[in-house]
């Protein structure tokens, strides 16, 4: 339970992270298109932490009963779906897209995230300024 409430904190983090600014060749510049859908969260990581004990990678599966899901809708908002022991938690945003950076908004925080999309698999890339932890985070887009 510790490790999935991790695991959606690291998806929220990075997608609340400073950018890049190389634009990757994946990712058409100020087009979210790609970005809409579902997608699964298949792999997530925290390294490189000011206290060791934050380091962690961690590749979910989905099951009946625990899966964790981002949708990015057209309209530019987007909800993350987090089923955990059989209870589903949501929370609600807002996103646009310009080149390779992704800014979210959730309630009143607003940051900025390094993305990549390649194959139909999300990147999502940064440094967690409160922990030092370089964070990824990986997603599939399901069909």
């Amino acid at each position: 339970m510790k490790i999935q409430k991790r695991i959606i904190g690291l998806l929220l983090l990075v997608l609340f992270i400073s950018a890049c600014d190389n634009e990757p060749s994946g990712t058409p510049e100020d087009d979210a298109s790609e970005l809409v859908g579902i997608w699964t969260v298949t792999f997530a990581s925290a390294a490189n932490c000011d206290d060791p004990d934050e380091n962690l990678s961690f590749a979910p599966v989905c099951t009946s009963t625990d899966c964790l899901k981002v949708e990015f809708k057209a309209d530019g908002t987007f909800v993350s779906t987090d089923l955990e022991d059989g209870v589903t938690t949501i929370n609600n945003g807002t996103y646009t897209v310009s080149g390779n950076q992704m800014t979210i908004t959730e309630d009143m925080d607003v940051q900025v995230a390094t993305f990549e999309i390649e194959s139909g698999t999300l990147t999502l890339q940064g440094n967690e300024a409160e922990t030092g932890c370089d964070v990824s985070t990986t997603l599939t887009k399901d069909s």
